[in-house]
């Protein structure tokens, strides 16, 4: 019985999965004796193959964001300060420093339409008050970052009744949901 061509390759990926589930660690060292010589060949060619292969990745992205978000946390771990370094390095580019432009106008605008009471002497007595822990995970840490409970963006108002310190994850994480304080 011939195969169609269709049928030939799904055939060989089937085999090659199986194989490489039952050698897992094959592909990992392969790679790290060839890293240099696969890196050179996956190089676009030309600008077609570059945007074919930032049409994958935005496509791989968006199909599978809790596999990418783990990479990226797992090499974040792996080598320590080299994003730091890379996010140093993008701010001072004109494309980082237009970035940065469009974020703080974004935020003065917001300030600029609500009411803005809250003084340095108040932040340090929230922070007392707190003893200079996260409200949401309780860490103590030296530098907190002020959280609106209600958000600028929701109506929220920066004031001393709506400010509550916390570490930068968890006022990243909470970003402009609102959240129910006990």
């Amino acid at each position: 019985m011939a195969l169609n061509e269709e049928e030939r390759r799904e055939r060989h990926r089937a085999r090659s999965r199986a194989w490489a589930l039952k050698n897992p660690d094959y592909q990992k060292e392969y790679y790290r004796a060839n890293k240099e010589r696969i890196l050179r060949e996956r190089r676009p060619a030309n600008e077609e193959d570059a945007e074919r292969q930032r049409g994958w990745n935005r496509r791989h992205r968006a199909r599978c964001p809790d596999k990418v978000r783990a990479a990226a946390r797992l090499y974040r771990e792996e080598h320590p300060g080299e994003s730091l370094e890379r996010a140093r390095r993008y701010r001072q580019t004109a494309k980082g420093r237009a970035t940065a432009a469009r974020r703080d106008a974004k935020r003065r605008a917001i300030l600029g339409d609500t009411e803005c009471t809250l003084t340095h002497e108040e932040w340090e007595q929230i922070l007392e008050r707190n003893k200079h822990r996260c409200y949401y995970c309780g860490k103590k840490l030296k530098r907190l970052t002020m959280d609106h409970v209600v958000p600028l963006s929701k109506g929220g108002k920066h004031t001393k009744e709506n400010i509550v310190p916390a570490c930068k994850s968890c006022n990243s994480r909470k970003y402009n949901h609102l959240w129910f304080l006990c």
